[in-house]
């Protein structure tokens, strides 16, 4: 039934012409930040998962890999993707003004920006430890037996 009265449906006559095409609005440009971010989901997910598999290390992922494909996924794809369409649809149907676009891209930027530190910790991790611990050897700490020579009583003597 949805399909049959779509597909009766035709799109007006395009008001645009060739030498001035239509703008794209704030929303889609979210839309297609997640849909990139959908993408590079994706592509790390293929690259662990044939780590994994090069590696033998087992059918499932390390935990740490696996936080950060579901961080990924969930602030790099689904986040996007949710104010994009809320940019769109949330004035028309609740009557709110319009958004203010700087805003939307600024929260974009902080989103990737926090993507990036959040894989960025890793290599940075990695990269420093071994630095920082070879300039200085740290001895665990030195371990004392206390023995307490007790009565009968179980006062201390």
């Amino acid at each position: 039934m949805f399909f049959r009265t779509v597909s009766r449906h035709r799109a007006a006559a395009p008001t645009a012409d060739a030498s001035n095409p239509r703008k794209r609005e704030p929303w889609m440009w979210m839309v297609m930040a997640s849909t990139l971010g959908f993408l590079v989901t994706l592509v790390l997910n293929l690259a662990a998962t044939i780590q994994v598999s090069i590696g033998n290390t087992g059918p499932a992922l390390g935990h740490v890999s696996d936080q950060r494909m579901v961080t990924l996924a969930t602030w790099g794809f689904l986040v996007p993707a949710v104010w994009g369409f809320n940019a769109r649809w949330l004035p028309v149907f609740l009557g709110l003004d319009q958004l203010r676009s700087r805003f939307l891209f600024l929260a974009l930027a902080l989103d990737w920006a926090a993507i990036l530190a959040e894989f960025a910790a890793s290599f940075v991790v990695r990269g420093t430890a071994p630095v920082c611990g070879s300039g200085r050897r740290v001895r665990p700490a030195h371990r004392r037996t206390v023995v307490s020579a007790r009565q009968d009583d179980g006062r201390p003597s």
